[in-house]
């Protein structure tokens, strides 16, 4: 009975070991030599086909503006991290979308630069399979406001919002709305408004 009584505990433990999120000096320790980095708040998520991981936004001081924002995919089942590629910019939220265990949790990211006068930015819904963040849909912004209205440069720019939704039977589903301006300088744009909604699939 006692060894009925310890091996139980034993495996109680194992399991909440595996089920305890990591903390973030783990997260970075996994990371390896990356440089500088410094994680802000952790989501956990469903790879596709069912391994949890955790997502984390995070700030590297050392890297140029356009590079300081990004993102961390953390798998404990391989005590490994990486910088996801691709997403990087001057922010670094992160929406969930779904969370389907077995098919995989959606999010949103964003990826953006400024220079010049200019700012774009690209907002992406990702379902990870592994270490690859599939693309299901996205969508960009951007402006030209700090380089216009002289020499008879127009301004023009767009921004957009994403608003998640509950589809029938529970299929994510975003809102999406873009907002456009443009005038002949910063203070004298008309905006234009169109909307639509986009209905996401799990990739097979």
């Amino acid at each position: 009975m006692k060894f009925r009584c310890l091996a139980a505990l034993a495996a109680f433990c194992c399991a909440a070991a595996q089920a305890a999120e990591p903390s973030k000096a783990q997260i970075v320790r996994w990371l390896g030599d990356v440089g500088k980095v410094e994680l802000g708040e952790i989501h956990p998520l469903a790879l596709k086909g069912g391994e949890k991981a955790y997502l984390a936004s995070a700030e590297f001081p050392d890297q140029g503006r356009n590079f300081m924002q990004g993102y961390v995919l953390a798998r404990p089942a391989l005590g490994k991290a990486i910088v996801l590629d691709g997403f990087s910019g001057l922010s670094a939220d992160v929406t969930m979308l779904s969370h389907d265990g077995s098919k995989g949790y959606m999010a949103i990211l964003g990826s953006s630069s400024s220079g010049q006068g200019n700012f774009d930015a690209t907002y992406s819904v990702v379902l990870f399979d592994g270490w690859k963040p599939r693309t299901l849909f996205k969508a960009e912004e951007g402006n030209n406001f700090g380089d216009c209205g002289d020499e008879g440069k127009p301004c023009e720019g767009s921004q957009v919002f994403l608003n998640p939704l509950a589809g029938p039977g529970g299929q994510p589903q975003l809102a999406v709305t873009t907002v456009r301006y443009s005038g002949p300088d910063e203070k004298r744009t008309k905006a234009s408004v169109s909307s639509k909604v986009v209905t996401l699939s799990y990739p097979k």
